[in-house]
């Protein structure tokens, strides 16, 4: 196990301990589908020269997908200004390409990030491969894209060819004899057997096959739009923050209205003033019950209040009018010298009722 001045763990490369979880299973899928295609696939096919073609095309596939995991894996993508010792504090302020690493405690270029399961920076850090154990970055990214293209067609020579024979052996399942049978390798095997070890090779392969598709469609699509995979997950991060903020927006309760309430009109009180009146009037009648005394008191003070303004326009626009107002008043006050009367109190009005229909 690697470690730095600091006396901290700092892997080197892909081939150090501790191995990844899948890196050790990248290992054991690889070696089943080698030995499959080695010791079952391949001699089960009776022709001589398309078993030798297959098997050559297939070793230097396997051959070169073994270099390119390996050099991949052994280089070592770590940004080179740590190794030449630029020593920072975090009150420098870089200047040009570099920036400063909390981390590594120097001056690192601007495109690196810090790897935490490496512990080191990378220099055009695009992520951190498990398959690998190992960073890919500038220093490695070529031959990383080689090694998942290779990988590709190796895993695809292997799923074609397996179900190529898989097919034969399913349609003489049934058959006396087999085609087989005449090999001295599989002579007295199990039909039943063999069709299970190729249909898992089978399985196996093409599984690999579909992600490494995947993952070389991805990269394709990074190189030509001029990014990192760090880069693209950055950037759906960003749209994913802002689909969300945009959703929350149209969430909002909005306030009704902004505008103050208004105040409604004296023509407008008045005319819902009698219609609410009349409205009293009309079920007190259908029901049988009194008219109530607030609705008729509240029109009857409108009544009123209307006559008064008119009475005291038409004094107004009239001199005759005027005389002879004054002169009831002089009148009035005259008779209020004479001796009162006694008056008698004001009888109070029974409720009206209306006969019940019923």
């Amino acid at each position: 196990m690697a470690k730095n001045e600091d006396g901290e763990f700092q892997r080197t490369n892909g081939f150090e301990w501790p191995f990844d979880t899948l890196q050790m299973i990248s290992w054991i899928m690889f070696s089943f589908m080698v030995f499959s295609f080695f010791l079952v696939v391949m001699p089960l096919e009776t022709d001589n020269s398309l078993l030798i073609g297959i098997s050559v095309v297939y070793a230097l596939l396997l051959l070169a997908v073994v270099l390119l995991a390996a050099r991949t894996s052994a280089l070592n993508p770590v940004d080179r200004t740590i190794d030449e010792k630029l020593q920072a504090t975090p009150r420098d302020v870089p200047t040009g390409d570099l920036l400063y690493c909390s981390y590594c405690k120097c001056k690192v270029h601007k495109r690196s990030k810090h790897c935490r399961l490496c512990n080191k920076c990378i220099r055009n850090f695009d992520h951190h491969c498990k398959w690998l154990n190992n960073c890919v970055g500038s220093v490695n990214y070529g031959s990383f894209f080689t090694l998942i293209c290779i990988t590709f067609l190796f895993t695809l020579l292997h799923s074609i060819w397996s179900f190529v024979i898989l097919k034969r052996l399913w349609d003489e399942k049934n058959s006396a004899s087999y085609f087989y049978e005449s090999l001295q390798y599989f002579r007295g095997s199990s039909h039943t057997g063999l069709m299970v070890l190729v249909f898992i090779s089978f399985v196996v392969a093409a599984i690999a096959c579909l992600l490494l598709l995947q993952l070389v469609l991805f990269h394709t699509y990074l190189m030509y739009a001029g990014m990192s995979t760090y880069d693209y997950i950055l950037s759906r991060r960003d749209k994913k923050s802002k689909r969300k903020d945009q959703r929350d927006n149209k969430n909002k309760i909005l306030p009704v209205s902004d505008k103050p309430n208004r105040i409604p009109k004296i023509q407008e009180v008045e005319e819902t003033s009698w219609e609410l009146a009349e409205m009293g009037t009309s079920e007190s009648e259908t029901k049988g019950h009194e008219i109530p005394l607030t609705e008729r008191s509240r029109g009857s003070a409108l009544e009123v209040e209307g006559r008064e303004d008119r009475s005291f326009a038409t004094a107004k626009a009239s001199p005759k009018i005027e005389e002879e107002t004054i002169r009831d008043a002089d009148d009035g006050n005259a008779a209020s010298n004479a001796p009162r009367e006694k008056k008698l109190p004001k009888l109070r009005p029974l409720p009206v009722k209306f006969a019940n229909p019923n």
